[in-house]
């Protein structure tokens, strides 16, 4: 995956969320570098390497940092709240595994219990 280079920074932009905490504090001018009338250098970007050619419409209609921001942000909630699912499911597995597991502990546990009492009697 190619990366996207900040204008007069070190910053080398590689996901989403990484643009939107570029937005977050990236100057105006900076902002104004990247996105032009005849250019906006984040929409191709988000286009051509994050292959999202609906964002990249949106973004190319930006004309203020803190527009392209709120595009972002409102994606990256978008692609969060469609793992939500996937996460919840996988929790349940987990926890029904370690329940499973704790009350065949506990079952033989008690079952050692018993058996030491019936023993003793």
């Amino acid at each position: 995956m190619s990366s996207f280079k900040l204008h007069r920074t070190t910053i080398e932009l590689h996901t989403l969320a990484e643009l939107a905490e570029a937005f977050e504090i990236m100057s105006d001018v900076s902002y104004d570098h990247h996105v032009t009338k005849e250019k906006n250098d984040f929409a191709v970007w988000v286009k051509e390497t994050l292959d999202n050619k609906e964002l990249a419409s949106k973004l190319s209609s930006a004309k203020e940092r803190k527009k392209a921001l709120q595009i972002v942000k409102k994606q990256l909630g978008k692609q969060e709240s469609s793992k939500a699912p996937e996460i919840a499911s996988k929790l349940f597995y987990i926890g029904l595994a370690l329940g499973i597991a704790l009350g065949v502990i506990l079952t033989i546990f008690y079952i050692r219990i018993i058996a030491a009492y019936l023993y003793y009697i």
